[in-house]
């Protein structure tokens, strides 16, 4: 698998991941750059930093964002199927908040539990 490299090409292809941010509802829609790098640091709510050349700023822009995060739980729907693709959605109502999160999540039953004595011996 190779990452989705956005360092070479036009000055709009620093925006190609954006093009891959929606989930995967099923495995048949997923391609490799839903695993680009850009795109699974936007899925698990974090930065992208596009090229400027300027990496002090940058570092500083990663520090300054690391100073400020919230933590919010939930609780899943017991009774989806296995694999069961939902989005997930925040907004803040404060101004100059910027909401990031995992985009999506998929829950459900398994449809098999290993049970521990089942397991070979090491």
């Amino acid at each position: 698998m190779v990452p989705l490299n956005l360092s070479h090409g036009t000055a709009q292809s620093g925006f190609l991941y954006q093009s891959f941010l929606q989930g995967i509802t099923t495995p048949g829609k997923a391609d490799s750059p839903n695993l680009g790098v850009q795109v699974l640091a936007v899925h698990s709510g974090g930065l992208v930093l596009q090229k400027s050349g300027d990496l002090p700023s940058q570092i500083n822009r990663c520090l300054a964002d690391a100073n400020s995060f919230y933590e919010m739980t939930f609780d899943a729907d017991p009774g989806d199927a296995f694999g069961v693709y939902h989005s997930v959605s925040v907004s803040a109502d404060y101004p100059g908040a910027t909401e990031r999160t995992l985009t999506a999540y998929y829950a459900g039953k398994p449809q098999a539990v290993i049970t521990p004595s089942l397991l070979p011996n090491k």
